[in-house]
């Protein structure tokens, strides 16, 4: 049952980000203070790829026909992830490793701090103490995978970022953005919007499936770009 629950939030968190976002704040370095080392707390994302179908006919029953579209959904994941495992990739683990370039691109030392995060959104407190490392802490909520409009439309890469730095030394807000690859029904005002690039599309699932090299590949450019825009607000 966790897997299906999972399901319905990943659906709706998906189609919902486009048009629900939180205030957008603009980073100014000149201001911040002396930032250089940036302190990345652990993200807060699925511990696998969403895979959505944003239309299907089971939407138009109800909460029967929802619970269908759940268990598709979550079985479709299972079988994405697995043809992830083969190809040994970890979204996570690939936003991490590219948001470290990108801020040492921008000149900051990135640091990383482990937290057990179990609530959906930002962090409501965040690390202090000897051992923490850092002048800013940067808080990142993601959801990626792939999604497809409706049952006759391909399947591509999405990535669903919202980010939030604060200084270390006062918890002072430094920045709060909202960066999306492929967002499904355009993006808020002032967020920042990367369009998909069309050598990563599937025309179903049995063809994303069938070449996991290919949807891996398209997964990483994705996470890249928005982590590498990410660099680029801060800069």
């Amino acid at each position: 049952m966790r897997r299906v629950n999972w399901a319905v939030a990943a659906l709706v968190a998906v189609v919902l980000s486009a048009c629900q976002t939180m205030e957008q704040v603009p980073y100014d370095r000149a201001s911040a203070g002396n930032i250089k080392t940036i302190n990345i707390v652990t993200p807060k994302a699925p511990d696998r790829p969403a895979v959505v179908l944003a239309a299907t006919v089971g939407q138009s029953f109800g909460l029967i026909g929802a619970l269908v579209d759940a268990g598709m959904q979550s079985n479709r994941e299972s079988d994405f992830e697995a043809a992830m495992k083969t190809q040994n990739f970890a979204g996570n683990d690939a936003f991490m490793r590219h948001l470290d370039g990108a801020l040492t691109s921008g000149g900051y030392t990135p640091a990383h701090y482990s937290v057990t995060r179990e609530k959906q959104g930002f962090l409501k407190a965040y690390p202090k103490g000897a051992d923490v490392q850092g002048d800013a802490h940067l808080d990142i909520v993601m959801y990626y995978g792939y999604i497809a409009s409706g049952m006759a439309t391909p399947y591509r890469p999405f990535v669903s970022v919202n980010a939030k730095l604060v200084r270390a030394s006062d918890n002072a807000l430094l920045m709060q953005k909202s960066v999306f690859y492929n967002p499904l029904n355009g993006a808020p005002e002032n967020t920042v919007t990367i369009a998909p690039d069309p050598a990563y599309e599937f025309a179903d699932f049995d063809a994303l499936t069938a070449d996991p090299a290919k949807a891996a590949k398209g997964l990483d450019t994705a996470i890249e770009q928005v982590a590498t825009a990410m660099g680029t607000l801060l800069k």
